[in-house]
């Protein structure tokens, strides 16, 4: 008698302290479900491992015999992993949304130190996991539509909201999970919230070792009381575990730490709203002020506002815009009050030789910085990241090329003939390179990039200091001035982020000149805080540039306790007279009006597959793409950054109608491609 057996291909993620990034194949013929923790050969040892996806031998069977490899069986089943049905589930619809793998996806939500402890988590009595499975159980059965609310407040007066919340939650035996999208946030809610419930809160974040995180998840564990977790969003795993976590708290919601910066790109806000749906949880967008397509979702009734949504901006904090038409800096007599239009001579200062040298820190700035110096306050320079041209000036006399529309500075951009053209970002009007200067006639128009290393340069000159290579500090003083630099070209981990920070911190007279990435590691009060260059955010190629900005200053809000100085060259760009009159509700429905017409998100999923290569593989690979996505009319286009590396860049942009995604034929599509070709779904740039 001859016997058959249905033979399966599994793909598993091992459970090991150096995890592999991509996901290894086995065979068994035994019935294995997604999440089970099975042992399988791996050199010569036996290692655990989780399953995160199976096919039917025969439906892969061309594939198999075709793989340079020989597959091996599976050895035991130990059964199902710490992590519940909800949280795979929430990983399929995150995977899915996301064009991902469900191995690329648990790497990207799940943290390191998971996989390296794994073998040392208690895993739960057999009572405890029943009363929380029948919990949700009952939840479910219940039909109770699950809590979406969106509280848009400043920092200050969420804070205050929260003590009430926790001693609520408390009282009725749950337990909250406060999502922050940094350390630096996790650090500044704990400092506030956790006063004298101490022993009930847990912080989880990446910087945890092994033991320290074993122990915190063990005592989470053996907790009866209810707890509240603040931890970044790799954590979010923990608070399946339990029934009485009952809410998900998404703090700082508009922050861009909440997307993976490496593939596969996804957005971690969406799988902490797919796990509360998963789990019946109530889930809160928090912000001070929220996402165009939060927004919009409260207006079409997604979601609930907690309270009315307030859309000012925070009165305590003065705003001066140092208006640079005029010679060398004039500062508005009122706060962000723009002066009377009038011809105005370029901004530059006069070099020792009689030079027109063109100047990034005004004489008002230079004053408010010696003011720092004197004082013994602290001041933060935000910039835009090195390399970034984000304004184009004449060369002879130093006037910016501003857009003939919407006033906005001019970008220069190479197409693939590598012929030019200045791009206006905003507004995407256009200007042919024999562009001659406004001002004085001239030809000599050259892209300008307002980085961080050309204020710190500009910086040390204004001083008469020094331009020694100094690191991130300067050890010198610069005459009684320290100056730290944050940026990702000069930090490259975030242990070395927090040092900058804590000795910035320490220093009295202190100056911190950087990124957006300062943004995420800054959770006490400084005295002062200024945007250098405020026309050269518009560089930046994004749809939605406007709320970038507002959300940036929202953020310098937020840690500045006297003054924020803006410098431009424009001071009746619309969104400056926003910020002035500190209500946004007449800028959101501007925004969102542009945004409908332009059909930009929310009213569309941007989906960007970007291909880097020679400029041969590149062409050849532009008509390919043409070809497979026919259907949905993508736009083919060179990078912002035409080439890096000496590598060209190539995006196609999908705008696909958000009601339709996902479409499942696209996916596959998307599925389908080669790995040269990366995949952002919800990209937040066309560029």
């Amino acid at each position: 008698m001859c016997y058959t057996f249905e033979m399966k291909i599994v793909d598993v993620i091992p459970l090991a302290k150096n995890a592999f990034s991509e996901n290894l194949t086995y065979f068994t013929a035994k019935d294995i479900s997604i999440g089970s923790v099975v042992t399988v050969p791996l050199r010569k040892k036996m290692i655990d491992a989780i399953v995160v996806g199976e096919d039917d031998l025969g439906e892969t069977k061309s594939l198999v015999k075709s793989s340079d490899f020989r597959l091996r069986k599976i050895g035991e089943i130990k059964g199902p992993s710490l992590l519940p049905e909800e949280f795979w589930r929430a990983i399929v619809k995150t995977k899915k949304y996301f064009a991902a793998t469900t191995g690329a996806a648990l790497y990207s939500l799940l943290p390191k130190v998971f996989f390296e402890s794994y073998a040392s988590l208690r895993p739960f009595g057999k009572s405890r996991r029943e009363a929380c499975l029948s919990g949700r159980q009952a939840g479910k059965a219940s039909g109770l539509k699950q809590e979406k609310l969106a509280l848009q407040l400043p920092l200050e007066d969420r804070l205050s909201y929260y003590k009430t919340i926790i001693r609520e939650a408390f009282s009725k035996k749950s337990s909250i999970f406060f999502c922050l999208p940094t350390r630096g946030d996790l650090d500044l809610f704990y400092e506030n919230l956790a006063k004298g419930i101490e022993e009930f809160v847990f912080t989880f974040h990446g910087d945890l070792g092994k033991k320290e995180f074993i122990k915190n998840y063990n005592n989470l564990i053996s907790m009866d009381h209810p707890k509240v977790i603040f931890g970044t969003p790799n954590f979010l795993f923990l608070m399946t575990i339990f029934k009485e976590f009952s809410q998900i708290i998404l703090e700082k919601e508009s922050s861009g730490a909440y997307r993976t910066f490496s593939r596969p790109f996804i957005d971690q806000r969406y799988f902490a709203e797919a796990l509360s749906a998963e789990t019946r949880a109530k889930i809160i967008f928090a912000d001070t002020f929220l996402r165009m397509g939060t927004l919009y979702r409260v207006e079409q009734g997604e979601i609930t506002e907690f309270i009315p949504l307030s859309f000012r901006l925070q009165n305590s904090v003065k705003k001066e815009l140092i208006d640079l038409k005029a010679g060398s800096g004039a500062l508005a007599d009122s706060a962000l009050a723009p002066t009377a239009k009038e011809e105005r001579k370029p901004s530059f200062a006069l070099a020792s030789k009689g030079k027109k040298e063109f100047s990034v820190l005004s004489e008002p700035l230079k004053k408010i910085i010696g003011e720092v110096k004197s004082s013994k306050k602290r001041m933060f320079l935000f910039t835009l990241r090195k390399g970034i041209a984000g304004i184009t000036i004449c060369n002879d006399c130093h006037t910016i090329l501003l857009c003939d529309h919407c006033s906005a500075p001019m970008v220069l951009y190479g197409t693939e003939s590598q012929s030019r053209v200045f791009v206006c970002n905003k507004c995407k009007a256009r200007k042919q390179p024999e562009t001659k200067c406004e001002y004085c006639q001239s030809w000599n128009l050259v892209p300008l990039g307002i980085g961080v290393e050309r204020v710190l340069e500009e910086l040390k000159k204004g001083l008469g200091t020094d331009t020694t290579n100094v690191g991130h500090a300067n050890k010198k003083g610069f005459k009684g001035i320290k100056i730290f630099k944050m940026d990702k070209q000069s930090v490259k981990t975030p242990a070395a982020a927090l040092q900058i920070i804590q000795d910035f911190y320490k220093a009295p007279g202190a100056i911190l000149i950087g990124t957006e990435m300062a943004l995420f590691y800054l959770n006490k009060k400084i005295d002062y805080s200024a945007v250098v260059s405020f026309d050269s955010l518009f560089s930046i190629p994004s749809f939605s540039i406007n709320e970038k900005i507002i959300h940036l200053i929202s953020a310098l809000e937020e840690f500045t306790n006297k003054k924020i100085i803006i410098q431009s060259r424009n001071p009746d760009e619309p969104i400056l007279q926003a910020i002035s009159g500190g209500n946004l509700s007449i800028f959101y429905r501007d925004e969102l009006t542009l945004r409908k017409k332009l059909f930009y998100p929310p009213f569309s999923i941007i989906i960007k597959i970007t291909r880097q290569g020679s400029k041969e593989s590149v062409k050849k690979d532009r008509e390919r793409l043409a070809l497979i996505f026919k259907e949905y009319d993508p736009s083919i286009l060179l990078g912002f950054i035409p080439k890096i590396k000496k590598l060209y860049v190539l995006n196609a942009i999908l705008k696909i109608d958000r009601e339709s995604w996902v479409d499942e034929r696209l996916l596959a599509k998307l599925l389908g491609l080669p790995g040269i070709f990366s995949i952002q779904v919800d990209a937040e740039d066309l560029l």
